[in-house]
């Protein structure tokens, strides 16, 4: 018969390993939107969510701790573009009065993320899909920043356009 020798040390740091790696992780609730078909995930730990947008299709959330603010809705193309400027009308609705510090623009996307005028840091996804405008926005004070720059990019991936 094999004796099973235990090792503390390699027991402890498997603990530890294992302990860390759940430490700090936010459980992810879903949204999701029935009229035009979008969900996203968002830290249930961090946010509380807010009735729908009045008039629009979709949800704000609330910082529990902080001021932080998150919203994703959807509106038709016809509602969120201007004709004669075309999908660069949302580009600059979006940025309207920010100092854009990042961007990404493509034909039927972009991010972009900078500062508000009274000094809050803001990130937006906005993507055009099958004639319908699709935005996820966040927006946090500089004292959050070690908080929510790492949650931008984890909400607005989590955007699912079925």
């Amino acid at each position: 018969m094999k004796k099973i020798t235990f090792s503390f040390p390699i027991f402890c740091f498997s603990f530890l390993c294992f302990a860390l790696s759940a430490f700090g992780q936010e459980k992810y609730e879903e949204y999701c939107n029935q009229k035009f078909n979008y969900c996203i995930s968002f830290p249930a730990s961090l946010l509380n969510p807010k009735p729908d947008l009045a008039g629009v299709e979709g949800r704000e959330w609330r910082a529990k701790k902080g001021e932080a603010k998150v919203y994703v809705l959807a509106r038709t193309k016809e509602e969120a573009i201007e004709p004669s400027l075309g999908f660069k009308s949302v580009y600059t609705d979006v940025t309207y009065s920010k100092a854009v510090t990042y961007e990404v623009v493509k034909k039927d996307w972009f991010v972009v993320s900078g500062y508000t005028e009274d000094g809050n840091i803001f990130y937006s996804k906005v993507i055009l899909k099958n004639k319908v405008v699709y935005y996820v926005c966040l927006e946090y004070p500089k004292s959050e920043k070690k908080t929510w720059d790492s949650q931008c990019g984890k909400i607005a991936n989590s955007l699912i356009i079925k």
